[in-house]
């Protein structure tokens, strides 16, 4: 054990001499990720200027139809990209020729009674040729709801029907209606609520600036590992003499090296970790650090050294070591995710990815920027597989190495 002590203290001491150089060659990768961050804040802050559309409506100005406005005006489906804009149908008419207006409804006196009352006068629609985008996409929701306005219609008509072919009373019709609307509400307020806080997309339920922030880092991690190579590059011989001299096997050799790179790995995260101080990146970002994250982050931070020292081992030399790290890096980061989302890549990729350490290191991350622990779970019993089968691979090949040195 005292042996092991001092040969663990002079690891320690391997690694921090090479920090200054690390340092060095960490920052110049740190400023091509900030860089890459940079150009996607630039692109997500100009795609994400929303253009408001005008939407012109011709109504009665009754209480019951102003109030009918007033509440889908106020939902945020619509208030987050048009605006309706009360107008007399001459005027829409010309707004509409001049591209002011997407779209101009003309609504039917009694418009609301009609609706209650199954009288269902049409109300009249006009697209702008102007805007064929944004019209063809307020002919869309307005068929859907025309369609929601239908199925709740039918509802209220079989239900009146029902009631008359069991006979029920008056009340019990009145109650029958009460609880239709609740229903329907309940089932719109939720459909709202969902689209209000779910960002559906390519990134998932992840805006661009939580899931490349992920990405990035994950890539980053791994390839700083190209900086380490003095320091995870020992030659068979030496840990023979280690071995036989030292009395520390080979197996105990790699778990003792496992903190000190972590240490390398903490400190090149912390690098990349200064780009917060940039107003623009902590706008988007805003990292919230858990228990479970924090548990999450060392099983990163433990995964990622036990993943390059196999891959060191398996190099014949530092060098070669160097063209290994960067492919299997950027290969697992591709099939991850990492570089282009995973919902545009081939499905048979998006399997493959099941299996590969990077997708639960981003996973990590993802789960820090955004502060949702649902994958906590599978993302930590993956890092814990992933450390664990690496571990015995390295003892594996370090073994392997022993007896082909023997041999010879």
């Amino acid at each position: 054990m005292v042996r092991f002590g001092s040969w663990l203290k002079t690891e320690y001491k391997r690694a921090v001499y090479l920090l200054p150089s690390i340092f060095k060659k960490a920052v110049v990768l740190a400023l091509l990720a900030g860089m890459i961050a940079f150009c996607v804040q630039k692109w997500i802050s100009s795609a994400g200027q929303k253009q408001i559309v005008q939407i012109g409506y011709v109504a009665a100005e009754d209480t019951l139809t102003q109030m009918a406005v007033s509440y889908v005006e106020e939902m945020e489906s619509v208030k987050n990209w048009c605006r309706l804009v009360p107008v007399e149908k001459e005027e829409g008419e010309r707004m509409l020729e001049e591209g002011e207006l997407a779209a101009l409804i003309v609504l039917p006196e009694n418009v609301v009674e009609e609706i209650l009352y199954g009288g269902n006068a049409p109300a009249q629609l006009y697209l702008s040729e102007n805007a064929e985008t944004f019209g063809l996409m307020f002919e869309e929701l307005a068929a859907s709801a025309i369609g929601l306005l239908q199925t709740a219609q039918a509802e209220i008509y079989a239900t009146h029907a029902l009631t008359e072919l069991f006979g029920e009373g008056g009340a019990a019709l009145s109650d029958m209606y009460r609880e239709i609307d609740a229903f329907n509400l309940e089932i719109t307020m939720n459909r709202e609520q969902y689209f209000r806080i779910r960002s559906l997309s390519v990134t998932g339920n992840q805006s661009f600036a939580v899931y490349y922030a992920g990405a990035l880092l994950t890539l980053y991690l791994l390839l700083s590992g190209l900086f380490f190579g003095p320091y995870l590059k020992r030659s068979m011989p030496e840990q023979h003499r280690l071995s036989v001299r030292g009395g520390i096997g080979l197996p105990l050799q790699l778990a003792g090296r496992i903190l000190p790179t972590m240490l390398l790995l903490t400190i090149t995260l912390c690098i990349p970790a200064a780009f917060w101080l940039y107003p623009g990146v902590r706008h988007m970002l805003q990292p919230v650090f858990t228990f479970k994250g924090v548990i999450l982050l060392l099983l990163v931070l433990g995964c990622a050294a036990i993943l390059l020292q196999l891959l060191y081992q398996l190099a014949y030399s530092a060098g070669t070591a160097v063209l290994t790290v960067g492919v299997v890096t950027l290969f697992m980061g591709y099939a991850s995710g990492c570089i282009l989302p995973s919902a545009l890549l081939p499905e048979s990729i998006n399997r493959l990815a099941v299996f590969l350490p990077t997708t639960y290191i981003k996973s990590a991350f993802t789960l820090v920027f955004s502060g949702d622990e649902s994958r906590f779970g599978i993302t930590a019993a993956g890092l814990a597989l992933f450390m664990v089968f690496f571990y015995m691979a390295g003892c594996l090949v370090m073994r392997a190495a022993e007896k082909r040195r023997g041999a010879v």
